[in-house]
């Protein structure tokens, strides 16, 4: 059963979510309405293409993974069954009071996953103090892991995304290392993003092919994401588009 779930400014304005196609936002918010007050719902890709997208030509499961690559859902096994959990959900819906507790297994350590799993999620802490800008950080801040936070790949968490993100592929060995030595938390892996998002398109970055543009480990260790933006990179942000 579909429920009103709330719907923050900052949802538009995501610039993590922007890499993703109009569709799976669109099945983003869907996933809201048919989540149960802990965020979670059955992983039937084939009835949420009924219930949310019916009128959309669109590979379902393509979205999904989208979505969970980003670390704005998690898809996990609990014996025979799949789920969906959506991160951060009791962080920022406030279900109804006599809305239903959830039947789903919550994701724990060791559930079978294609993502890392995280152990437990927080209490919810309700609105107050909430800044709508980090409303839709496609980050597990809503859960605390215990264990070490690494992806099947070896990878810290988060660091695939960076790399992916960072336009000069070199030096991913002193990368991960510089990586690992930042243990940089969710709030500031959404910095880092955000600042590269910025930084490479600028003058400098796109000068002589990206001649300029730092080394990826000399990035991290100068904490170069702190740089002070010149006027010019607030200009025709429309050239990341497609990027």
């Amino acid at each position: 059963m579909a429920r009103s779930r709330n719907l923050k400014p900052s949802f538009f304005t995501n610039e993590v979510l922007a890499d993703i196609d109009p569709l799976g936002r669109l099945l983003f918010q869907g996933l809201w309405c048919h989540a149960d007050r802990e965020g979670r719902l059955e992983d039937r890709p084939k009835r949420l293409k009924a219930e949310i997208l019916p009128y959309d030509q669109c590979d379902i499961d393509e979205l999904l993974d989208a979505l969970a690559a980003r670390q704005f859902i998690l898809r996990y096994q609990v014996e025979d069954q799949r789920f969906i959990q959506v991160l951060n959900f009791t962080k920022h819906q406030n279900p109804h009071v006599k809305e239903a507790g959830s039947l789903i297994p919550a994701p724990v350590k060791h559930s079978a996953s294609t993502m890392r799993a995280p152990c437990k999620p927080r209490a919810r802490p309700g609105n107050s103090g909430t800044s709508p800008a980090d409303s839709l950080l496609p980050l597990t801040s809503s859960f605390k892991n215990t264990s070490s936070p690494l992806r099947a790949d070896g990878a810290s968490a988060g660091f695939a995304e960076f790399w992916k993100t960072y336009p000069r592929k070199q030096g991913k060995g002193n990368a991960l290392k510089a990586w690992g030595r930042l243990k940089p938390d969710t709030d500031l892996q959404a910095k880092l993003i955000s600042a590269i998002t910025l930084q490479r398109i600028s003058p400098d970055w796109q000068r002589d092919n990206g001649k300029f543009i730092p080394h990826p480990a000399t990035w991290l260790n100068g904490r170069r994401w702190e740089d002070e933006p010149p006027a010019a990179q607030a200009q025709d942000a429309s050239k990341w588009e497609g990027i």
